[in-house]
């Protein structure tokens, strides 16, 4: 898939959805193009680059079903993005693209004591879902080393 720009319609149709929670400005989509590692140099010209068109930020399912039916329709790769706190060039939109930053997403929406069960947002910080755990005398048992910054949606996406 070819890396381009999005068309004005393109970029009105991501403004009904997200209002101010979207970005052209190329300072923040800059600052979307990479995660906190820093890409070997070897990797970056095989890659070009890697700025998206747009970032988003959608606060809840409804957004997040539009948003997918938009880049659909004008066949435009979607990003998904925790908090970036992968070394390993995960959240690279090698394609260009929206990313889309889930980390408004961030509510525990049930915890099932009985069947120990969580369901939660992408973007929750795993300490926090530990804390959050902690007070019904749950606990995760597992959480990546980065759990004081890296969300959850995240650290499932990168294996």
């Amino acid at each position: 898939m070819e890396k381009r720009e999005l068309s004005e319609k393109e970029k009105q149709g991501l403004r009904e959805i997200f209002h101010e929670r979207v970005s052209f400005k190329f300072r923040e989509r800059r600052m979307y193009s990479h995660d906190v590692g820093v890409m070997p140099r070897l990797i970056k010209p095989l890659i070009g680059s890697t700025t998206p068109a747009a970032v988003v930020r959608p606060k809840n399912e409804k957004e997040i079903l539009s948003l997918v039916k938009w880049a659909r329709e004008n066949k435009v790769p979607l990003v998904p993005r925790g908090a970036a706190t992968s070394g390993y060039a995960g959240v690279v939109p090698t394609r260009g693209g929206v990313v889309v930053d889930l980390t408004l997403l961030d509510e525990v929406h049930l915890i099932d004591e009985e069947n120990m069960l969580a369901v939660v947002g992408p973007g929750i910080v795993w300490e926090e879902l530990e804390e959050t755990l902690n007070k019904k005398g749950l606990s995760c048992r597992m959480v990546p080393s980065s759990a004081t910054a890296c969300t959850v949606g995240g650290w499932l996406v990168q294996n």
